[in-house]
Parts: C-alpha cells; structure tokens; sequence
C-alpha cells in the first residue's frame, strides 16, 4: 500500500433510504439542488456521496465533516434532509450512524451521471 500522509480527523454521517422503487433521474436532481446547497454551506462541511443501489433503488448518503462538532450541529438540518429523501424514495423510515473515517482516498468526482441497472 502506499504511502499517504495523516491529514486532520474527519467524520461522516451516513444514510440509507430503503425505497419503494428506482427513483428517477430528476427527482434525485430536484432532491439535491433542494437539500445540498443548505448542507454545504454549513460550516466544517467537507463533501458528500449519493448513491443509488442496483437492485433495490435503496438512497445511501454520506456527509463529511471536520469536526464532531460541526457533525452534531449539522444534524438538525440532514434530518430535515433525510425526511425530504424519504418522500422521494417513498421509504418509510431511514437509518443513520455516525463514523470516525479510518480513509477516504476519493474516487474521481461525478456530477451528472444516468441512474441506470447493471445489465440494463
């Protein structure tokens, strides 16, 4: 393995929207020109992934942050976010925990992808 340098201690809060169906393309993008730009705006906010599983059409979400402390009090907010994911996904309820992260070597961004299956 190579060898990367320790940088400061990040922290990640997850999610995952169990869904009633795949959710379309735009209702994602709607959900997230919604939602994002209030989450990245708040302070110690460090990157977030969405993905959607193949299969299920289950939301995952993970928000980064600098600090526990700016993790907790971003909370508020992400569940505010989360009860909007919901009704998108039509799930009924969601699940979260929160993470020390142990690495995050970042894959290359992507900012406009087709959902689409495996196999489709």
């Amino acid at each position: 393995m190579a060898d990367y340098p320790r940088t400061e201690p990040l922290f990640a809060r997850t999610w995952r929207f169990p869904s009633g169906g795949y959710p379309s393309r735009s209702s994602m993008d709607d959900m997230l020109d919604a939602l994002l730009p209030g989450i990245e705006a708040l302070p110690g906010y460090r990157g977030a992934t969405v993905l959607v599983e193949h299969g299920t059409g289950a939301v995952l979400a993970t928000v980064f942050w600098d600090s526990e402390e700016h993790l907790r009090a971003a909370m508020a907010r992400e569940t505010n976010a989360a009860r909007g994911t919901l009704v998108l996904t039509g799930g009924e309820a969601s699940e979260s925990a929160t993470h020390d992260v142990l690495i995050n070597r970042p894959a290359p961004p992507v900012f406009d992808r087709d959902l689409g299956r495996v196999g489709r």
